[in-house]
């Protein structure tokens, strides 16, 4: 799979969803030379810290099953 903004859109939705998230956006960037995967969520109550924690541990074990590289990307969550 290649990684690009739209298939890991596809690939996050629904088990966001599930987890009861709301996944809006994802963005790739840069801060300096680092790279950024940005993957923004949204819950009726609001997203706190324990949120964004939650959601990045989903995010790194379907990468994981997936068997895609992002070793080179910070995994970022935030809401919008």
């Amino acid at each position: 799979m290649e990684l690009n903004e739209k298939n890991l859109f596809n690939l996050f939705a629904v088990p966001f969803k599930n987890e009861g998230y709301e996944l809006i956006d994802v963005k790739f960037g840069k801060s300096g030379s680092n790279k950024i995967i940005k993957l923004f969520i949204f819950n009726h109550r609001g997203i706190e810290i324990e949120d964004c924690i939650s959601v990045n541990k989903l995010a790194l074990e379907i990468i994981e099953n997936k068997g895609l590289d992002i070793n080179n990307y910070t995994l970022e969550i935030s809401s919008p």
